[in-house]
């Protein structure tokens, strides 16, 4: 009778000063994403395994998870996929810079021109697993689940040589696919529960695809990430 009254009396404090409220939820529409970096190339990327604010993800740019793995106390209907990339500077968009000859140099292989074409984009299978279970499958998903976030067109402008100060050629350029409609729908929409675990990875099973653009730029200038984002509904307690 004792350990009744006791549960009695917590709920009642719970549901009068408790940070939530019990038994209700609200939804809002969420992305949540993970970048990581490609380095020169690996068999397997692990995305979502590290939470915001870890020393591998140190900033919203890489991740905006709030815990490993997990949505936390959140549960989250995933309605799409989405691969996307970055780099930390224009310099590996097709553009090598020579310091002994003050100009630019306009080589497909300096940029992402080789890689979006003939590299890592071109390959690669995305998995995202539940407990042991696969349940979304995406053959090259750079290219089949691109990031289709509404842009159809990407300009570049015209180089001016550093020693002439005449334009020279357009620099060799490749993107992925920015239509909306080239979006990757979930089909039917997977839901993971409040501190489910899950688990999603990029590998490469014929093997590593190493880096084709470079830059005689120094410090991260030639850094690539890649990122996975899933775009949906995030159901969390009202407080």
């Amino acid at each position: 009778m004792a350990e009744t009254n006791s549960q009695a009396i917590v709920s009642k404090l719970q549901s009068r000063y408790g940070t939530y409220a019990r038994g209700q939820l609200q939804s809002q529409r969420k992305q949540f994403w993970s970048f990581i970096d490609y380095a020169n190339g690996g068999t397997q990327y692990t995305f979502f395994g590290s939470a915001l604010g870890d020393q591998q993800t140190p900033n919203l740019a890489r991740t905006n998870m709030p815990v490993q793995g997990s949505f936390g106390t959140s549960a989250f209907l995933v309605k799409a996929v989405h691969t996307n990339l970055y780099i930390p500077s224009n310099a590996t968009y097709g553009v090598d810079y020579t310091p002994t000859v003050t100009q630019y140099t306009l080589d497909a292989n300096s940029g992402l021109w080789g890689d979006l074409v003939s590299g890592f984009a071109q390959a690669g299978i995305f998995k995202l697993t539940v407990g042991a279970k696969d349940f979304i499958t995406i053959p090259k998903p750079f290219l089949y689940a691109p990031p289709a976030d509404g842009r159809s067109e990407l300009t570049i402008s015209r180089l001016l040589n550093a020693t002439t100060q005449t334009l020279s050629a357009d620099a060799p350029r490749a993107e992925l696919h920015r239509a909306s409609e080239n979006k990757y729908m979930v089909d039917p929409e997977l839901y993971i529960d409040f501190q489910e675990n899950f688990r999603v990875q990029i590998s490469y099973p014929a093997g590593a695809v190493p880096r084709i653009g470079t830059t005689s730029l120094p410090s991260t200038a030639g850094k690539l990430y890649i990122g996975v984002i899933l775009d949906g509904v995030e159901f969390r307690p009202v407080q």
